[in-house]
Protein backbone atom coordinates (compact mmCIF):
# COMPACT_ATOMS: atom_id res chain seq x y z
CA UNK A 1 0.00 0.00 0.00
CA UNK A 2 1.24 3.31 -1.14
CA UNK A 3 0.84 7.16 0.72
CA UNK A 4 -1.63 7.62 -2.06
CA UNK A 5 -3.94 4.92 -0.62
CA UNK A 6 -6.08 4.78 2.35
CA UNK A 7 -7.56 1.87 4.19
CA UNK A 8 -10.78 2.03 5.98
CA UNK A 9 -13.07 -0.53 7.62
CA UNK A 10 -16.42 -0.80 6.68
CA UNK A 11 -18.47 1.64 9.13
CA UNK A 12 -22.34 2.15 8.99
CA UNK A 13 -22.88 5.30 8.09
CA UNK A 14 -19.16 6.40 8.82
CA UNK A 15 -18.06 9.25 11.12
CA UNK A 16 -17.08 11.98 9.18
CA UNK A 17 -13.26 12.06 9.69
CA UNK A 18 -13.38 8.73 7.83
CA UNK A 19 -15.42 10.26 4.97
CA UNK A 20 -12.98 13.11 4.75
CA UNK A 21 -9.71 10.50 4.74
CA UNK A 22 -11.66 8.47 1.85
CA UNK A 23 -12.31 11.69 -0.25
CA UNK A 24 -8.81 12.84 0.13
CA UNK A 25 -7.84 9.58 -1.04
CA UNK A 26 -6.20 8.39 -4.76
CA UNK A 27 -7.53 5.29 -3.84
CA UNK A 28 -9.15 3.56 -1.06
CA UNK A 29 -9.14 -0.08 0.03
CA UNK A 30 -12.05 -1.72 1.83
CA UNK A 31 -10.87 -4.08 4.33
CA UNK A 32 -13.22 -6.86 3.65
CA UNK A 33 -10.78 -9.36 4.10
CA UNK A 34 -10.17 -8.42 8.01
CA UNK A 35 -11.86 -10.43 10.78
CA UNK A 36 -14.76 -8.80 12.84
CA UNK A 37 -13.79 -6.36 15.64
CA UNK A 38 -16.51 -6.32 18.35
CA UNK A 39 -17.31 -3.33 19.87
CA UNK A 40 -16.49 -0.53 16.26
CA UNK A 41 -18.13 1.37 14.05
CA UNK A 42 -18.25 -1.63 11.37
CA UNK A 43 -22.13 -1.97 12.94
CA UNK A 44 -22.64 1.28 14.66
CA UNK A 45 -22.53 5.25 13.99
CA UNK A 46 -22.98 7.94 16.68
CA UNK A 47 -25.76 10.58 16.39
CA UNK A 48 -26.52 13.61 18.35
CA UNK A 49 -29.55 13.54 20.19
CA UNK A 50 -31.30 15.61 22.90
CA UNK A 51 -29.64 13.39 25.80
CA UNK A 52 -25.88 13.93 24.23
CA UNK A 53 -24.58 11.30 22.06
CA UNK A 54 -27.11 8.48 20.78
CA UNK A 55 -25.37 5.34 19.93
CA UNK A 56 -27.08 3.36 17.01
CA UNK A 57 -26.00 -0.57 16.55
CA UNK A 58 -26.90 -2.98 13.69
CA UNK A 59 -27.59 -6.32 15.49
CA UNK A 60 -25.83 -9.37 14.25
CA UNK A 61 -26.50 -12.82 14.20
CA UNK A 62 -25.46 -14.85 16.76
CA UNK A 63 -21.89 -16.79 16.14
CA UNK A 64 -18.38 -16.23 16.67
CA UNK A 65 -18.06 -12.41 14.79
CA UNK A 66 -14.40 -12.51 16.57
CA UNK A 67 -12.71 -14.65 14.47
CA UNK A 68 -14.55 -14.44 11.49
CA UNK A 69 -14.16 -13.06 8.15
CA UNK A 70 -15.60 -9.47 7.95
CA UNK A 71 -17.84 -9.94 4.93
CA UNK A 72 -19.00 -13.44 6.35
CA UNK A 73 -20.59 -11.32 9.59
CA UNK A 74 -24.69 -11.78 9.04
CA UNK A 75 -27.50 -9.02 9.98
CA UNK A 76 -30.13 -10.78 12.09
CA UNK A 77 -33.33 -8.81 11.62
CA UNK A 78 -35.28 -10.90 14.64
CA UNK A 79 -35.94 -7.43 16.28
CA UNK A 80 -37.16 -4.31 14.20
CA UNK A 81 -33.78 -1.97 14.26
CA UNK A 82 -34.07 -0.38 11.26
CA UNK A 83 -37.30 0.86 12.30
CA UNK A 84 -35.82 1.56 16.35
CA UNK A 85 -32.97 3.37 13.99
CA UNK A 86 -35.07 5.48 11.46
CA UNK A 87 -37.39 6.72 14.46
CA UNK A 88 -34.41 7.81 16.23
CA UNK A 89 -33.17 9.90 13.27
CA UNK A 90 -36.25 11.84 13.08
CA UNK A 91 -36.40 12.43 16.75
CA UNK A 92 -33.24 13.83 16.52
CA UNK A 93 -32.97 15.66 13.04
CA UNK A 94 -36.55 16.08 12.35
CA UNK A 95 -36.27 19.73 12.72
CA UNK A 96 -32.60 20.11 10.80
CA UNK A 97 -32.58 21.98 7.35
CA UNK A 98 -31.77 18.77 5.27
CA UNK A 99 -33.46 16.11 7.22
CA UNK A 100 -36.23 15.89 4.78
CA UNK A 101 -33.95 15.36 1.95
CA UNK A 102 -32.36 12.78 2.89
CA UNK A 103 -34.48 10.28 5.43
CA UNK A 104 -35.84 8.52 2.13
CA UNK A 105 -32.96 7.31 0.59
CA UNK A 106 -31.46 6.17 3.86
CA UNK A 107 -35.23 4.61 4.32
CA UNK A 108 -34.61 2.80 1.43
CA UNK A 109 -31.34 1.14 2.64
CA UNK A 110 -32.47 0.13 5.87
CA UNK A 111 -35.69 -0.99 4.57
CA UNK A 112 -33.43 -3.25 1.99
CA UNK A 113 -32.48 -5.50 4.80
CA UNK A 114 -28.99 -7.17 3.16
CA UNK A 115 -28.39 -9.89 4.36
CA UNK A 116 -24.44 -9.42 5.46
CA UNK A 117 -22.99 -6.43 7.49
CA UNK A 118 -20.56 -5.54 4.52
CA UNK A 119 -23.59 -5.28 2.47
CA UNK A 120 -24.86 -2.64 4.15
CA UNK A 121 -22.56 -0.55 4.57
CA UNK A 122 -21.57 -0.86 0.54
CA UNK A 123 -24.86 0.42 0.13
CA UNK A 124 -24.33 3.45 2.71
CA UNK A 125 -21.00 4.22 0.80
CA UNK A 126 -22.94 4.04 -2.58
CA UNK A 127 -25.31 7.02 -1.44
CA UNK A 128 -22.49 8.73 0.03
CA UNK A 129 -21.00 8.57 -3.71
CA UNK A 130 -24.16 9.81 -5.07
CA UNK A 131 -25.14 12.68 -2.74
CA UNK A 132 -21.70 14.24 -2.78
CA UNK A 133 -21.25 13.26 -6.67
CA UNK A 134 -17.75 11.84 -5.47
CA UNK A 135 -16.28 8.84 -7.31
CA UNK A 136 -13.89 7.25 -5.57
CA UNK A 137 -11.23 4.59 -6.91
CA UNK A 138 -12.21 1.83 -4.60
CA UNK A 139 -11.58 -1.64 -4.22
CA UNK A 140 -12.04 -4.35 -1.30
CA UNK A 141 -8.89 -6.06 0.37
CA UNK A 142 -9.01 -9.13 1.53
CA UNK A 143 -5.29 -10.13 2.65
CA UNK A 144 -6.15 -8.77 5.85
CA UNK A 145 -6.56 -11.32 8.61
CA UNK A 146 -6.65 -9.59 11.76
CA UNK A 147 -8.83 -6.44 12.38
CA UNK A 148 -7.52 -3.76 10.22
CA UNK A 149 -5.53 -0.85 11.39
CA UNK A 150 -7.33 1.79 9.53
CA UNK A 151 -4.89 4.11 8.04
CA UNK A 152 -6.79 7.52 8.72
CA UNK A 153 -5.40 9.72 11.10
CA UNK A 154 -7.00 9.88 14.81
CA UNK A 155 -6.26 13.70 15.01
CA UNK A 156 -8.25 14.96 12.13
CA UNK A 157 -9.95 18.83 12.62
CA UNK A 158 -13.14 19.39 11.31
CA UNK A 159 -15.04 22.68 10.60
CA UNK A 160 -17.63 23.12 12.96
CA UNK A 161 -21.24 23.09 11.32
CA UNK A 162 -24.38 24.09 13.15
CA UNK A 163 -26.07 20.86 14.53
CA UNK A 164 -29.67 20.54 16.25
CA UNK A 165 -28.43 20.16 19.62
CA UNK A 166 -25.31 22.79 19.71
CA UNK A 167 -26.88 25.14 21.88
CA UNK A 168 -27.27 22.33 24.69
CA UNK A 169 -23.71 20.71 23.68
CA UNK A 170 -22.09 22.56 21.75
CA UNK A 171 -20.17 21.17 18.78
CA UNK A 172 -19.98 17.54 18.89
CA UNK A 173 -17.52 16.73 16.15
CA UNK A 174 -17.00 13.48 13.91
CA UNK A 175 -20.35 12.06 14.61
CA UNK A 176 -22.11 9.81 12.07
CA UNK A 177 -22.21 11.54 8.60
CA UNK A 178 -25.77 11.84 9.27
CA UNK A 179 -25.40 14.39 11.11
CA UNK A 180 -23.87 16.67 8.46
CA UNK A 181 -26.09 15.68 6.08
CA UNK A 182 -29.57 15.98 7.84
CA UNK A 183 -28.00 19.11 9.22
CA UNK A 184 -25.97 21.18 6.32
CA UNK A 185 -26.55 18.82 3.17
CA UNK A 186 -23.88 17.50 0.96
CA UNK A 187 -21.15 20.20 2.02
CA UNK A 188 -17.68 19.19 0.90
CA UNK A 189 -16.41 22.26 2.80
CA UNK A 190 -17.16 20.72 5.95
CA UNK A 191 -15.41 17.82 5.57
CA UNK A 192 -12.44 18.77 3.20
CA UNK A 193 -9.78 20.89 4.48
Amino acid sequence: MDDATTLVATEYFPRISTVRQMMLAQKVWLAYGETYQKNSLRNRCYLASGQGLQRLSVPLRKGKHQSQKIYKVKIAYEEDWPLQHLKAMETNYRSAPFFLHFVDPVRLILESRPEYLVDLNWKILSLLFNVFRWHPDIACHMEFSSPAKSTISPTVKLRPYNQVFAGRFGFLADLSILDLLFCMGPEPKYILP
